[in-house]
């Protein structure tokens, strides 16, 4: 499952190990996440970031696990910034 996946690329990632595939990745990626996600922490953002070469890491504040759900103006501005300074 894409759950399953995750979590071994998440374990993979706290054991210090490469993470072989997400550093292929070379198009720019948008990491939106919310400060008070209890499903992901926020900390899951910068993990990712650090094997993705072109990544842009986003925390906002006093949102969950759904921020473009949960706020969804500054969700949009926040994804029209990322697409505007291709």
């Amino acid at each position: 499952s894409d759950l399953h996946a995750l979590v071994q690329t998440l374990q993979a990632l706290d054991d210090g190990a490469d993470a072989p595939r997400l550093d292929t990745l070379r198009q720019r990626t948008l990491l939106l996440w919310g400060a008070r996600d209890p499903v992901l922490p926020a900390a899951t953002a910068a993990r990712f970031a650090r094997h993705l070469v072109n990544a842009r890491p986003v925390v906002l504040d006093m949102l969950g696990h759904a921020p473009q759900e949960e706020d969804p103006a500054r969700s949009v501005r926040v994804v029209r910034d990322f697409l505007a300074a291709s």
